[in-house]
């Protein structure tokens, strides 16, 4: 089985706007899709149930709360989630974003902090191979700028640091994480589309390159 990726239908993300608030709409569409495969951290991190968007979709019937508290799809809302996910097409050639990769995956690398990973003799980003394979996968699968990409990175890492670090992943698995089916699920895009839509990139872009723990 190939591995699953958000894609959002033109012809869904004009039906989803029609529906609820157009400034709503794509955030809306990551809800669902999220909800649909199962993503609860990302679903937490873009909206708690106490958010407009949630509650636009709880309105409309896609979306109910489980034990008043946890969001679930309901039948309506999960034939609609279906048509945002798509089987990631067989690609020919990388794109020109994912062949520049190894111009920056050093700088991104650099900015995890050179400590263990919580059980384990690991530190959190050392396997610089790996590392740039699932990062050439995200930026050909995603349309995250670059910059998108390291802000949202260092919003992870000091949301990790005023937490002392608890659960948080290594840099392989932030990128994406895929389970027994193949089914690939992304902490960084869930990040990156958080970061992009509450405009921390301009914040964080002024320091980019300074590390995040200071």
């Amino acid at each position: 089985m190939k591995p699953i990726n958000i894609k959002l239908d033109p012809g869904q993300l004009l039906y989803v706007s029609r529906s609820i608030p157009p400034e709503y709409t794509g955030t809306a569409m990551m809800l669902l899709a999220l909800l649909y495969r199962k993503n609860y951290d990302g679903v937490k991190l873009l909206a708690p149930t106490s958010h407009p968007v949630m509650n636009e979709l709880i309105d409309r019937g896609w979306v109910r709360l489980d034990n008043g508290f946890t969001p679930m799809l309901t039948e309506e809302g999960a034939a609609l989630a279906k048509t945002i996910i798509a089987r990631s097409p067989a690609r020919k050639e990388l794109s020109q974003r994912a062949k520049e990769v190894h111009l920056w995956i050093k700088d991104w690398i650099a900015l995890w902090p050179r400590i263990h990973h919580p059980g384990s003799k690991k530190l959190l980003a050392t396997d610089e191979k790996n590392i740039t394979a699932k990062m050439i996968w995200f930026v050909d699968n995603y349309e995250f700028t670059v910059q998108e990409i390291k802000a949202a990175t260092i919003a992870y890492l000091k949301d990790r640091y005023r937490h002392n670090w608890e659960y948080v992943r290594q840099a392989t698995y932030f990128i994406y994480r895929e389970d027994t089916a193949k089914i690939r699920t992304s902490d960084l895009a869930s990040w990156c589309e958080a970061v992009k839509n509450s405009h921390y990139c301009e914040e964080y872009s002024q320091t980019m390159l300074t590390k995040h723990a200071n």
